[in-house]
């Protein structure tokens, strides 16, 4: 679907005039009257997620256009830039490889043709390889299965296969790749994930393309190459279905070939840093970081009917299908219809093919802009100074907050804590169980300071309009493991205290129906004002909070 493209002078404009008054003095905890607004957070997610923006795929015009905005509006409010040379950007290399389509692999007499057989998969700044000849195979059973599972030194130097894991129903679930062990397979020759009736054709189309990372500390040993595989490669490989392969077992199949990614390539994709200096010459030196993403992730190779992918999305979270919930095991979301013809008696086909991200993350990179302000226009300022960092490829894999956190434009050191938004547009009963306008997902805080999520919740009681707070998805272990998948995970790898805030994920989450019409934009700002409020205190504080559990290694692969 297209909407209307908005100029960005012209919104930038608009936003200046509806905001060029200053609050009056007063001292509270809480944001200025009416600086944190469902109608200020409307215009600039309209703006952020706009299909002119093409989706905000890193280094790509719409967003460069979201990132000149954003530096923008910091200038206007007055706020420090603390990116590079003294500008409001700090330029983030992402390293891509490109797979050489001139290898593969051959078990036997049979080939294992790329893009249909196996899909390869680099998540390493170098070439990586994978020769197969001489290399036995180790079965470690179904991803996510924690009962029965190999040593590190059983699964070094072989091809390590895994089965896709499946959900209650027994459908494969696709977001079993992130209960890969990593930690476990850093020596492996290489993975294997075997996907019953093999990888879905938007996986591999998407996999074809460019994919990036960061360049890493030396200290970090590179990846291991991963494969996605369909059903018979994965029978090939192991000898037989997955299935009917005891956990544990080694084979010596009759390997030759390689796959391999050639030398990397870059691009610049930027962070946007700005500070509010703090107050107190005692305390100005240390920092309250405040954070979200401003990337998504681009635009689909073919278009497809808004409305009907959205109905079937809202019938298939709902559980609306003929599947084994149902009591019917043969079946499944598949069988799911949508009536077409009711749809059209409303309106017609509309071609979609950007995936806008407007709650992912257009809501928090609006917020992060919106708490700015509230802090610029403050009639006294904070203690500590304000750290505003808006990321780069949180979606590629959390690059830009990982390069800020290798890289940072201030002592590591002074940034006493981190506020992270992720996804803030959403939070009712349809979206999440026990949702409500109040609701908001938070978690991280305790897991490295326990003070700091004892005050959050202080500042939460304390509020005109306190939000229910789910802390239930940072349980270690929860399936979710949404504690390693958003940018605070990059702060809290070097022992600074962080807090991740969203209201979930909702029926549109990265896909082409994200779009600003479908946000609750005063639930947003209720989000944003607890944000704004947490970040306030911290930063009044007269000590930084206190970091009384274990800090990790920063190079070690995160857990939930």
């Amino acid at each position: 679907m297209r909407t209307r493209a908005l100029g960005l002078a012209a919104v930038l404009a608009a936003v200046a005039c509806a905001h060029s008054s200053r609050p009056a003095s007063g001292v509270a905890v809480a944001a200025p009257p009416g600086a944190i607004s469902a109608e200020d957070l409307r215009a600039r997610v309209a703006l952020i997620a706009d299909d002119s923006m093409g989706g905000r795929f890193p280094g790509e015009r719409g967003n460069i256009e979201v990132t000149d905005y954003v530096a923008a509006e910091f200038q206007r409010f007055g706020l420090t830039p603390a990116g590079d040379r003294g500008g409001y950007f700090q330029f983030v290399p992402f390293v891509s490889t490109i797979v050489d389509t001139t290898r593969t692999i051959m078990v036997g007499d049979t080939p294992l043709v790329l893009w249909r057989d196996i899909v390869p998969v680099n998540s390493s700044p170098s070439a990586v390889s994978f020769t197969a000849a001489g290399t036995t195979v180790v079965y470690e059973g179904q991803l996510g299965d924690t009962a029965v599972h190999l040593s590190a030194d059983s699964v070094a130097g072989r091809l390590v296969v895994f089965a896709l894991g499946r959900t209650r129903d027994g459908a494969p679930d696709y977001r079993s790749t992130r209960f890969l062990p990593r930690d476990r397979l850093a020596r492996a020759a290489a993975i294997m994930i075997i996907y019953p009736g093999g990888v879905p054709a938007a996986t591999a189309m998407a996999l074809r393309g460019r994919r990036f990372t960061v360049p890493r500390p030396a200290t970090a040993a590179p990846f291991p190459l991963l494969l996605l595989a369909g059903e018979a490669a994965g029978r090939l490989v192991l000898g037989d279905a997955p299935a009917s392969v005891v956990v544990g077992t080694v084979r010596h199949p009759a390997f030759t070939g390689s796959v391999a990614f050639r030398a990397p390539d870059t691009l610049k994709a930027r962070n946007v840093v700005a500070i509010l200096p703090g107050a107190d010459p005692a305390h100005r030196g240390e920092y309250v970081a405040i954070g979200a993403h401003n990337d998504h992730v681009g635009t689909a190779p073919f278009g497809v009917d808004h409305d009907s992918l959205r109905a079937y999305n809202i019938l298939l979270a709902r559980g609306h299908y003929d599947g084994p919930a149902a009591g019917n095991p043969g079946s499944g979301p598949k069988d799911l219809v949508v009536n077409v013809d009711s749809l059209r008696r409303i309106r017609p086909p509309r071609r979609d093919s950007i995936f806008n991200g407007a709650d992912d993350d257009g809501s928090g990179t609006a917020s992060l802009v919106a708490i700015a302000r509230a802090f610029a226009t403050a009639p006294t300022r904070p203690k500590r100074s304000i750290l505003f960092v808006s990321h780069a490829g949180e979606e590629q894999g959390l690059l830009g907050s990982r390069w800020y956190a290798d890289h940072p434009t201030v002592p590591r050191d002074s940034i006493v804590a981190y506020l992270n938004m992720d996804m803030l547009g959403h939070g009712d009963s349809a979206d999440v169980a026990g949702g409500g306008p109040r609701y908001v997902q938070s978690g991280g805080a305790r897991r490295l300071s326990r003070e700091y999520g004892a005050l959050i919740d202080s500042v939460n009681a304390g509020l005109p309009e306190p939000l229910a707070i789910d802390y239930s998805w940072d349980a270690p272990g929860h399936p979710s493991q949404k504690y390693c998948r958003s940018d605070h995970q990059s702060y809290a790898r070097y022992g600074i205290p962080v807090a991740y805030f969203s209201t979930g994920y909702s029926v549109d989450y990265h896909q082409l129906t994200d779009e600003p019409q479908y946000l609750d934009y005063p639930h947003m700002a209720r989000v944003a004002r607890l944000v704004y409020a947490v970040a306030r205190a911290v930063a009044d504080l007269d000590h930084r909070p206190l970091v009384d559990q274990p800090r990790p290694d920063p190079d070690a692969p995160c857990r939930q």
